[in-house]
């Protein structure tokens, strides 16, 4: 009888909640609905992801940009991203803000050099008229001389407000040395002299020749159905061409650009290498390697202890005010490298530096290193595919740059899982050791060393 009442009352030492789920999280993932793929006859591709939840985000996302606007046309890609929500045939500007806010839906747009997006919130019985309004916007835009003329004031401030800004304004220097000569080299937001001269029929001669079915692509995710949404895309998104325009080559060159402007104390340089094309395996390895190199600041701690070396480094030599790695994808190359804020009497240091950091990752990186790389890397896969717009985007830059292929969020986290250190670091060697930099600063530059010793400090010598 003691033994049975001291069994009952002594308080039980482990609960429940310490034990593992049954189910794994990527046994989780796994178990979430797969995207369902449609191409329409004329060539328009309907991809859809159900989602739990209240609210769906639908998208008209094109494979149109700065890259394939012609050296008078610069800009107009941006141009009619300001005005494509404006007024249509059918609809005065007036009645379409009415109708937007009477469904509750939240239109937005974005332009790239190799991208525009145009999508909507809304919520799930709201779907048909955000496809509609979409549609309508895009395919039956009225181009008002009056939306036109108004919206080329609000991209001339744009303009001169991007001028005056370094860190934006050192990317654009960056892409125009790295692809000088052909047009990814030139800028989404164009000039200010053809801003002047582009009008609505410039507008209406560029989309007729620039708007193929085979570039667009309408990706709904949310709680949304595969078949309606197919349906709608036949009656509103069913046009035809004669023949897609042609499609722009690119080619790098190891260069650098500097502005020297002495009213900035201090110099803003992006340094980087050529990689891999965005369908091509080893851009993971690239995007693992600026998640290894990451980004520090003054505001965070940065000692000896520093968990990364080029924060290590730069921290204790105080080289540099704040450093971001970047990498900047397209569909048959890349830009990656490492953006950086330094005082001119420390520029040639913090580049030095840089450069030796990044030929370790080929060589010395440890294996602590790359484990902490991946995990932070898989946090932001899965931060950015969370919402209806992230995975809503990234499908469509998937089904665009990736020829209808795109990997399951539980595949890409396992194929992360599973690279070495020794593959990760020969990957690196291909593109890092001994390649050609394109170097693009802004401000107080002339502490920054001649281009053939920054080419020199590519690398090693070795016995």
């Amino acid at each position: 009888m003691q033994r049975l009442l001291r069994h009952h009352l002594i308080p039980t030492l482990s609960f429940t909640r310490q034990y593992r789920y049954p189910t794994t999280f990527l046994q989780f993932l796994r178990n979430q609905p797969e995207p369902q793929h449609t191409q329409l006859l004329n060539g328009v591709n309907v991809v859809t992801l159900h989602k739990e939840g209240c609210k769906a985000c639908v998208g008209l996302f094109a494979d149109i940009g700065s890259r394939y606007e012609l050296e008078f046309e610069n800009g107009i890609a941006h141009l009619f991203e300001h005005i494509v929500f404006k007024t249509t045939k059918c609809t005065s500007k007036v009645d379409m803000g009415k109708k937007i806010n009477a469904l509750g839906i939240k239109l937005h747009a974005f332009t790239t050099r190799e991208m525009v997006g145009y999508y909507a919130y809304c919520l799930p019985e709201n779907v048909g008229n955000a496809i509609t309004i979409l549609s309508e916007c895009v395919m039956n835009n009225a181009l008002a001389c009056d939306d036109i003329s108004c919206e080329k004031l609000i991209i001339y401030e744009e303009i001169i407000k991007q001028d005056t800004d370094p860190k934006t304004l050192v990317f654009d220097y960056l892409h125009s040395t790295a692809f000088q000569g052909t047009s990814l080299a030139n800028t989404v937001l164009g000039t200010t002299k053809n801003l002047y001269n582009i009008d609505q029929v410039l507008t209406n001669q560029y989309l007729q020749r620039i708007m193929h079915p085979c570039r667009f692509c309408l990706c709904a995710v949310g709680a949304v159905c595969h078949e309606p949404i197919v349906e709608l895309a036949s009656n509103f998104l069913s046009w035809t061409v004669p023949s897609p325009c042609k499609e722009t080559l690119y080619r790098y060159t190891g260069s650098d650009v500097r502005y020297r402007n002495d009213a900035l104390s201090r110099a803003y340089v992006a340094y980087a290498l050529e990689g891999p094309a965005f369908s091509n395996i080893d851009t993971v390895f690239m995007d693992l390697a600026a998640t290894l190199i990451g980004g520090w600041d003054k505001t965070q701690i940065g000692d000896r202890n520093h968990g990364v070396s080029v924060a290590r480094r730069a921290s204790l030599g105080d080289f540099c005010d704040s450093y971001k790695s970047f990498n900047i994808k397209y569909k048959d190359t890349s830009l990656w490298g490492v953006q950086f804020i330094s005082s001119s009497l420390q520029l040639e240091d913090m580049l030095y530096t840089l450069q030796d950091s990044l030929l370790g990752i080929c060589t010395i990186v440890t294996e602590g290193e790359l484990e902490r790389a991946k995990e932070q890397m898989k946090s932001n896969l899965l931060y950015d595919t969370a919402t209806c717009y992230g995975a809503a985007k990234d499908l469509a830059t998937h089904m665009l740059y990736n020829c209808c292929h795109w990997p399951a969020i539980s595949d890409r986290l396992e194929f992360i899982d599973k690279i070495s250190l020794e593959d990760f670091k020969s990957t690196l060697y291909d593109y890092i050791y001994n390649k050609c930099p394109v170097i693009s600063a802004v401000g107080a530059t002339e502490g920054l060393p001649d281009y053939t010793r920054i080419r020199s400090g590519q690398y090693w010598l070795r016995l």
